[in-house]
């Protein structure tokens, strides 16, 4: 997963692709997928594909293609830039693993005027 930069208060969906070592992820068999997000304030969100009205989904499994489309254009204000980033893997119902493994991934915002 890459950094990326994004102008504040969008709610178009943000594509992100999981890897390890620099490999697409496979996630065909995968249960469910969890971001978990924190902002500069330390505010923190988490949304999961197993939710009501889901905000992350998983696009393309073979890729390791995530989708996060966020619910209100209330979650990405420019003065709680940067937001880090990452996501729970879930193999079984209660199993998982993160990805990214050794750092957050970042997200950057870009001032709306």
């Amino acid at each position: 997963m890459e950094s990326l930069t994004i102008r504040e208060r969008t709610t178009a969906p943000i594509d992100m692709q999981l890897l390890s070592d620099g490999v697409a992820i496979d996630l065909t068999t995968v249960h469910h997928v969890t971001m978990s997000m924190m902002d500069s304030k330390n505010k923190t969100y988490s949304y999961s594909s197993l939710d009501d009205s889901p905000a992350v989904s998983i696009v393309t499994p073979v890729s390791g293609l995530v989708r996060f489309s966020p619910p209100d254009e209330g979650i990405f204000n420019y003065l709680r830039t940067p937001y880090k980033l990452y996501w729970l893997v879930y193999t079984t119902a209660t199993q998982h693993y993160s990805c990214p493994e050794k750092e957050d991934g970042i997200i950057n915002l870009v001032k709306e005027y």
